[in-house]
C-alpha cells in the first residue's frame, strides 16, 4: 500500500505537465485508489517504468521539499485535493 494525495479534476493541460514533469521512466497507469473515509476511485498514478530499475539507489525513497513543491505547481489551483 502507498498513500498520497488525490487530485481531482486535473485537466488535460495539467496531465501534460505532469507526464513532463515524471519524465520518461515514469509511465501514467489508470487504478483503483482505496480512500481513507471507505470506499474507492479510479485515479491515474506514475508507475516507475522497470527497464530503468537499474537507476535506483537501495532504500526507500524520502521526497524532498523540492520535488513536492515542483509538483504541485504542475497541478492547477482550481484542482480539489485529498492528502
Amino acid at each position: 500500500m502507498v498513500s498520497g494525495c488525490l487530485y481531482r479534476d486535473v485537466d488535460a493541460d495539467a496531465l501534460a505537465r505532469l507526464d513532463a514533469f515524471e519524465g520518461r521512466e515514469y509511465e501514467r497507469v489508470r487504478v483503483e485508489v482505496m480512500l481513507d473515509g471507505g470506499g474507492a476511485v479510479a485515479a491515474w498514478v506514475y508507475r516507475f517504468r522497470p527497464e530503468f530499475a537499474a537507476r535506483l539507489l537501495p532504500g526507500d525513497w524520502d521526497p524532498t521539499p523540492s520535488h513536492a513543491k515542483a509538483m504541485h505547481a504542475s497541478v492547477p489551483a482550481t484542482s480539489a485535493s485529498t492528502c
